[in-house]
């Protein structure tokens, strides 16, 4: 259902969300939230008329 980019794209989230709840858990305070977010990805473009679910 999802093409190469978009799954590759979710993993990049996944990656990033991972980081910064265990930043969170191993500082015990919310600086590891704020590590979580320095995760780095890229901008997705979606063309005009693309299907959203």
């Amino acid at each position: 259902i999802l093409g190469e980019e978009a799954e590759e794209e979710n993993k990049r989230l996944y990656v990033a969300i991972g980081a910064g709840i265990l930043g969170f858990i191993i500082l015990s305070n919310p600086i590891g939230l704020v590590f979580g977010a320095l995760v780095p990805g890229k901008n997705v473009k979606i063309e005009e008329g693309t299907e959203m679910f």
